[in-house]
């Protein structure tokens, strides 16, 4: 069984009930948790929906960590709450989960922006690929065992939580995954420039940095991502694009 996290502000109510009502009929999910950061009531309810309402808004990834202790569940899912998903997607992807992994995402190819949240997307089979690096998108839904969660530090509020979870799992040596074939929609655009001067983002920025790059880094490090390989020195970023 799977227990499912969903932090909301309640931007598209149509969009979010869709996604749990689909939840909600596949037998794997067992609860379906909705951290309320909006503070104000929801307009529906359904059966294995159960709502958390914090004092204030504790942003996404503080919402994350409260769901996944909140969960009660072998696995865990965290859900954005502007997907669309097809019909039994957690059951369909239990069934192809490796005995062990660290977290799986998605990756960029396989999410659909569309505009209409009447669409669905076409059932196909789910195959996942095994990742060594972190893809755009790969937060939109994440899925993991309770046991080996990391927990995301306090310091980050709504940035890199995806990024965090993907590189402590891959420092305990365990082997991440990307969802291929099943597409998922994603309503609206998935950039993020509206919230560039978001003091809460830019802070985010900032703290993270700390995170990975300690004092000694910061004079000198090499990093390989998917696209490039990044060299640090003295304060100065060089990437060295891949062209594959």
């Amino acid at each position: 069984m799977i227990s499912i996290v969903i932090p909301t502000m309640q931007k598209r109510l149509d969009i979010l009930e869709n996604l749990v009502k689909t939840l909600n009929a596949d037998d794997s999910v067992g609860e379906i948790i909705i951290i309320n950061n909006a503070v104000k009531p929801l307009e529906f309810s359904y059966d294995k929906m159960r709502v958390i309402t914090p004092k204030t808004n504790i942003f996404v990834n503080p919402a994350w960590n409260l769901g996944v202790k909140e969960g009660v569940n072998q696995y865990i899912g965290l859900l954005n709450d502007d997907i669309i998903i097809t019909d039994n997607f957690c059951s369909s992807l239990l069934k192809v989960l490796p005995e062990k992994f660290g977290v799986i995402g998605y990756t960029r190819e396989s999410i659909i922006p569309v505009e209409q949240g009447e669409q669905r997307p076409d059932k196909t089979d789910i195959i996942i690929e095994k990742s060594d690096f972190i893809d755009f998108g790969f937060g939109i839904a994440m899925f993991f065992k309770k046991e080996d969660y990391p927990i995301i530090p306090d310091c980050l509020k709504i940035m890199y939580g995806d990024c965090w979870i993907f590189d402590e799992y891959k420092k305990k040596n365990f082997q991440n995954y990307v969802i291929k074939g099943q597409k998922v929609f994603h309503f609206g655009s998935l950039t993020t420039s509206q919230k560039t001067f978001n003091p809460v983002i830019d802070s985010d920025r900032k703290a993270y940095n700390k995170i990975i790059y300690p004092w000694y880094k910061r004079i000198f490090s090499i990093n390989e991502y998917a696209d490039c390989v990044k060299l640090r020195l003295f304060g100065l970023n060089l990437r060295i694009w891949n062209k594959n």
